[in-house]
């Protein structure tokens, strides 16, 4: 999936997946196809994709430019509040690309991670509350505070 179309200057929509060479005014990007995570993972089996995430870095890559010779690339990203913007030399455009992907998919797993932990944490407490409710007879219900 493409974020946009031949105008957008995003050489990479965030997504993750198998790589796919497209062309837009003679030069090669390289999408990421976007595989969102369908079925919820035991927690487990989400740290062991986390663990095999081996190189990541936040933000977006984008097309500054378009040269007689191909794109120029830039890195978008967020530091301590503060927009920053470095150049990516050609050759390294698909690695960075890779990288933002895969940053975006730890992310993704992370969120995955602590919903899958908070949701298994309420049922618990949900459980262990139904064990411990008291049964009060009809008289007792309603309780007068008043001396």
């Amino acid at each position: 999936m493409v974020s946009g179309y031949a105008g957008s200057h995003r050489a990479h929509d965030k997504i993750l997946g198998k790589v796919e060479k497209r062309h837009f005014f003679d030069y090669k990007v390289y999408v990421y196809a976007y595989t969102p995570l369908m079925k919820t993972l035991p927690p487990s089996q989400i740290l062991r994709e986390i663990n095999q995430i081996r190189r990541m870095e936040p933000g977006k890559l984008c097309v500054i430019r378009r040269g007689a010779k191909g794109a120029f690339y830039n890195l978008q990203y967020r530091e301590n509040g503060k927009a920053i913007s470095q150049y990516v030399p050609r050759d390294q455009a698909e690695a960075v690309a890779q990288n933002t992907a895969n940053y975006q998919k730890f992310e993704e797993l992370v969120g995955a991670y602590a919903k899958t932990i908070v949701q298994a944490t309420r049922e618990e407490r949900v459980c262990s509350s139904k064990k411990k409710t008291r049964k009060y007879s009809a008289g007792s219900k309603t309780k007068n505070f008043s001396s």
